[in-house]
């Protein structure tokens, strides 16, 4: 079971934790090249770096709360899609706060804001929804049911219907049961 839990915490931290910062760095990257057009040498690149890495960490305390960095399937992609609407919602709301409590700052990006929310909504989408389900699938645990009544077919559906929870059924041990039946 420790090993179980170990892969997991290595499966958050590596595919989950990690792909999402980068994603929003990669986003603050890709707004300040659309919003300055290329041209960032009149752009103070650091402030927007330092400045948002405040941010990201706010964000990254609301992707916990809001249970996104937890070991389980992305099992429907309409409640991931859900999720990450409703943490970059909040994210954004963080950020604004964070941005206009803070006098001395520069910076006041409004629609710069949305940009950086909007494409790191699309990459998380993308993460979340297509390639992290894809990893995951690798991690599911083998399932056989023994059982020598007809609750077997009960239990074996059960394990079927959790197929997306990380469980994969893979069959009945008839032969076992046959061959207890026949012992003292």
């Amino acid at each position: 079971m420790n090993q179980l839990t170990s892969q997991k915490r290595w499966f958050v931290v590596v595919f989950q934790v990690v792909p999402t910062i980068l994603f929003w760095y990669v986003a603050l990257g890709l707004a300040l090249l659309i919003r300055y057009s290329g041209n960032l040498a009149s752009v103070d690149v650091r402030a927007h770096v330092l400045a948002f890495s405040a941010v990201f960490v706010l964000w990254l305390l609301s992707m916990y709360a809001h249970r996104l960095f937890e070991w389980r399937p992305v099992q429907d992609r309409s409640k991931t899609l859900v999720g990450l609407a409703s943490v970059t919602v909040t994210n954004g709301v963080l950020a604004i706060v964070y941005f206009y409590a803070q006098p001395t700052l520069l910076l006041t990006p409004r629609r710069f804001l949305a940009l950086v929310l909007g494409i790191s909504f699309l990459l998380l989408v993308l993460w979340y929804g297509w390639v992290l389900q894809r990893v995951q699938a690798r991690f599911r645990q083998a399932w056989f049911v023994l059982g020598h009544t007809d609750e077997w077919q009960e239990l074996a559906a059960l394990c079927a219907a959790a197929n997306q929870q990380g469980i994969e059924y893979k069959g009945r041990l008839q032969p076992v049961l046959e061959e207890l039946a026949v012992l003292p």
